[in-house]
């Protein structure tokens, strides 16, 4: 477990968790604004490559940043390695979902199933190394589950929202806050600063999606970014509940449910269920 006794002392790389989320989606960006600017005349397929692109950035953006911390996990992975890492894989996992969706469009409560299942198996994979020891094998399988609701409940909201109304930039203000939350918790009270670096890219890889969409053109957080962003998010806070002692569950839920806020049609209420749900976790994470 990668806990260390001074937090402030052994911070991540800054390059990491800042500086390669944020030029690999300004890199997306920009490639994204030529396909559109070259294939204008092409109307959805140029929309499509585009948001494609944006998506790519996002699972570059992660996996870049656990792989400037040092901690890609090898094929097959060795006993000895954290399954956090994972996320270096559940990263370009989430962009193949994505392609996967805009290709074949399934009904809403179809859709959600299948999503859930996928959240649900990259949770399990964080989850596998604790089991039985810590968990038996129906209390994982619960956790696996709920983390799949969960997970499946982010995808769709950043979803529906890049349908309607192309998204906007607020859509990415109550995910990216809430990753910088659990961040903040793993980092400040759990003492973990390799799971709260990789937590706060995911953050930071929405953010500056977001800001850079006038630049590309389309919603803030494309709906092919949406699993990315989703799957990547669900299992850093299993790991931090799993192997962080004071990132208790209830907090982890409170930062599960924030991105939520997205579907709330008020931008003042959208904004108190964030904010609230954010606070809480924090409140909670000692718990």
């Amino acid at each position: 477990m990668d806990v260390d006794p001074d937090v402030w002392a052994s911070l991540p790389d800054p390059i990491a968790v800042l500086v390669v989320p944020a030029l690999a989606c300004a890199a997306a960006a920009v490639l994204g604004r030529l396909v559109g600017l070259r294939s204008a005349a092409a109307g959805a397929r140029s929309a499509t490559a585009r948001d494609t692109l944006v998506a790519l950035g996002v699972a570059v953006a992660i996996a870049g940043s656990v792989e400037a911390l040092g901690a890609r996990p090898r094929l097959p992975p060795a006993a000895h390695e954290n399954a956090w890492t994972w996320v270096f894989w559940i990263a370009p996992l989430g962009l193949l979902a994505g392609l996967l969706e805009t290709r074949a469009r399934a009904p809403l409560a179809a859709a959600f199933a299948l999503r859930a299942i996928v959240a649900a198996a990259c949770a399990w994979v964080v989850l596998v190394p604790v089991v039985p020891a810590r968990f038996g094998v129906v209390s994982a399988v619960a956790r696996a589950l709920g983390a799949g609701v969960l997970g499946a409940a982010t995808w769709t909201a950043i979803d529906l929202r890049a349908r309607r109304e192309g998204g906007g930039a607020p859509a990415a203000w109550p995910f990216a806050v809430s990753a910088f939350a659990a961040s903040l918790a793993m980092a400040a009270i759990a003492l973990s600063p390799r799971l709260a670096g990789v937590t706060g890219a995911i953050g930071l890889s929405a953010l500056a999606t977001a800001a850079l969409a006038p630049l590309r053109g389309g919603a803030a957080l494309p709906s092919a970014s949406a699993p990315v962003l989703a799957l990547t998010f669900v299992a850093m806070l299993v790991a931090g509940n799993v192997y962080l002692e004071d990132l208790s569950l209830p907090a982890a839920v409170c930062f599960a449910l924030a991105p939520l806020a997205v579907l709330v049609p008020r931008r003042t209420l959208a904004a108190l269920f964030a904010a609230g749900a954010v606070v809480l976790g924090l409140l909670l994470a000692r718990g």
